[in-house]
């Protein structure tokens, strides 16, 4: 009896012992699924398609414990739970999310290790882990672990299992789980536009249709046009850069305006030409109708009445002219001495001046003369009277342009000196001998 009990004891351990590691194994390779608790995961082939690995992020005792099955990955879905499939050179970028449901961020990601070896290498950027299937020549399983904190700071770990196909194959039924590659998303090409090749002839370039998109070519419109160079020689089509040529010009009927003034258009080159001012006729320009749009300021313009007396008065634009406020109807001519009005213009008859004269000289080298302070003519000239180079009435100086030889009586009746004198005003400058006889 003690036999049949001990030997039943011994098969009991067993067989435990062999059901958990069973179980452990399929729990560390397919993490059992709380539905409330899965969060997406991005990953990138390095292919540039997009894939979404479903992250279990929820395993504790109680669901070890279960026996629930294998989650069914969804459509184009390539891994699954805390595992994913690839095959050699396969490179993966994982947003991963820790054991709360919280994502990993930059500053809780504490370290990733295990993956610098003969299976698999990886670097981290962030809380983004790019992982490298390095070359095997049989089926693998290998894994990596990433450490980071709770949001209570605590420390935990996180393993990462990895099942690797064999190099020369897409998948292997050697896997544990295989599931289908994603088909990528090809551009549908909704839309065209015109593209330009370059023949690479120095002459022509073909013209092609392609996707707005993804810039396809898709069908060839023209498999040898002309180029068609600008001014500086550069193909506007394909961009090959020719010499430049000088364009014979051909103006524009049409002129092209702005504030400034009016220019045509070289029709082949879209050059411009010289800049024209505008010429103004009531507010617009004579030449290429543009309308003033009396930007700046204003100025005071007169009108004459033809009564013969009086002009109005405006405040006109000060760029084209036209008149636009009337500040008085009739205001009376101001003639100046030959009868013209110095406002209008309005030309009347002469008035003579009852001159009153400058108290001051007005002067320069030829002489001296008065103003009339009313209609500023100007008075008889009179010539300067030199006193030791002085002018005796309004004090012009002279400046002693040229010379003369002038001699001086000594008073002794026998001799007199010569000097150099000045020949405008006679003063003396140099004397040339003091002594010579008469």
């Amino acid at each position: 009896m003690k036999r049949k009990t001990l030997l039943e004891l011994i098969i009991f351990i067993l067989f435990t012992l062999i059901f958990a590691k069973v179980s452990y194994s399929a729990i560390d390779l397919f993490p059992l699924a709380d539905s409330g608790s899965n969060k997406p995961v991005k990953s990138t082939l390095s292919t540039g398609v997009p894939e979404t690995l479903d992250y279990i992020s929820k395993t504790n005792e109680d669901n070890r414990k279960k026996s629930t099955p294998k989650p069914t990955p969804k459509a184009n879905n390539y891994f699954s739970a805390t595992q994913f499939s690839g095959k050699v050179g396969d490179v993966f970028s994982l947003y991963l999310y820790d054991g709360n449901g919280n994502n990993i961020t930059e500053k809780s990601v504490i370290s990733v290790f295990g993956v610098n070896n003969r299976y698999l290498s990886a670097s981290k950027t962030g809380n983004c882990i790019t992982v490298k299937i390095l070359g095997v020549t049989k089926t693998e399983k290998t894994s990596f672990t990433v450490e980071y904190r709770e949001r209570d700071l605590s420390k935990k770990t996180q393993t990462i299992v990895v099942l690797i196909a064999n190099k020369n194959k897409e998948d292997t039924d050697n896997l544990e789980t295989s599931y289908p590659k994603p088909t990528p998303t090809l551009c549908p090409h909704t839309s065209r536009k015109t593209v330009y090749v370059d023949n690479k002839d120095g002459k022509t370039h073909e013209v092609w249709l392609a996707c707005s998109t993804c810039d396809q070519k898709i069908t060839r419109a023209s498999a040898a046009t002309n180029h068609t160079p600008d001014s500086t020689g550069k193909c506007t089509g394909c961009g090959y850069q020719g010499t430049p040529v000088a364009c014979a010009h051909t103006w524009s009927k049409d002129w092209t305006k702005d504030a400034t003034g009016h220019w045509k258009v070289c029709t082949k080159c879209n050059e411009k030409g010289s800049l024209n001012k505008h010429t103004y006729e009531n507010g617009k320009c004579k030449y290429c109708d543009y309308l003033c749009t009396h930007p700046g300021g204003r100025k005071t313009v007169y009108v004459d009445n033809k009564d013969g007396k009086t002009h109005e008065v405006w405040q006109a634009c000060s760029t084209c002219g036209q008149k636009i406020t009337r500040a008085a109807a009739a205001t009376n001519h101001t003639p100046d001495s030959t009868g013209k009005c110095t406002g209008c213009g309005y030309q009347g008859t002469p008035v003579a001046c009852a001159h009153t004269w400058s108290k001051e000289w007005t002067k320069d080298a030829t002489g001296h003369w008065k103003v009339c302070t009313k209609c500023s003519e100007k008075g008889t000239l009179n010539k300067h009277t030199f006193e030791n180079g002085k002018c005796k009435y309004c004090d012009y100086l002279c400046t002693h342009t040229s010379r003369k030889t002038v001699y001086v009586d000594n008073k002794d009746g026998k001799t007199h000196e010569v000097w150099q004198a000045c020949s405008t005003c006679g003063q003396k400058i140099t004397r040339a001998a003091a002594a010579t006889n008469h």
